[in-house]
C-alpha cells in the first residue's frame, strides 16, 4: 500500500520549522492484505460512512501499519503526518465494491450534503464478522475425578 510520510529533519526542527506544508515528503509502501484493510475500515461502514471518513480511516491505518518501520526512515527527526497514497480511497472502493462487500448508501441526506456514502452489504457484514469477531475459546469438558 502506498504511503506518503511528511517529516522534519533535525536541522528543520532546530530552526523551528513545523507543519505539513513545510515538511519533507517520502513516498514508501507497507505490506498489507485486503482483509487487513477491510478489517480496519469496515466497522465504520456497518451503518454508513462518507468518502471523507473512509479516507481518514485509511490514513489512520497507513500511519499505524507503516510506523513499524520508523527506524528505517532516513533523516527523520519528527513525523508530521502519514497519509495513505492518493489512490488508496479509489482502490478501496473498487476492490470492495467489485467483491460485493460495499455499496452506495441509500440513506437520505440533506440537499446541502455533497458527500458520497458507502455501507456494507449483507455479504460485507458477514465477511467483517468472520475476520473481526472474537472467537470463543474452546474449553475442554470438565470430568469428574
Amino acid at each position: 500500500m502506498p504511503v506518503l510520510l511528511y517529516y522534519l529533519t533535525q536541522d528543520m526542527v532546530d530552526r523551528g520549522v513545523s507543519g505539513t506544508h513545510n515538511a519533507e515528503t517520502l513516498s514508501m509502501t507497507y505490506s498489507t492484505t485486503w482483509d487487513a484493510l477491510f478489517a480496519a475500515v469496515a466497522p465504520s461502514l456497518i451503518d454508513e460512512a462518507s468518502r471523507r471518513s473512509i479516507s481518514g480511516k485509511l490514513n489512520t491505518n497507513a500511519y499505524v501499519e507503516s510506523y513499524v518501520d520508523a527506524e528505517n526512515w532516513p533523516n527523520v527527526a519528527e513525523v508530521v503526518d502519514i497519509d495513505a497514497g492518493p489512490s488508496a480511497l479509489e482502490d478501496f472502493e473498487v476492490q470492495f465494491f467489485s467483491l460485493g462487500l460495499i455499496e452506495r448508501s441509500e440513506k437520505r441526506h440533506p440537499v446541502t450534503d455533497k458527500n458520497s456514502y458507502w455501507t456494507l452489504t449483507e455479504v460485507g457484514k458477514n465477511h467483517l464478522m468472520r475476520i473481526r469477531a472474537a472467537r470463543r475459546a474452546v474449553v475442554p469438558p470438565v470430568t469428574a475425578a
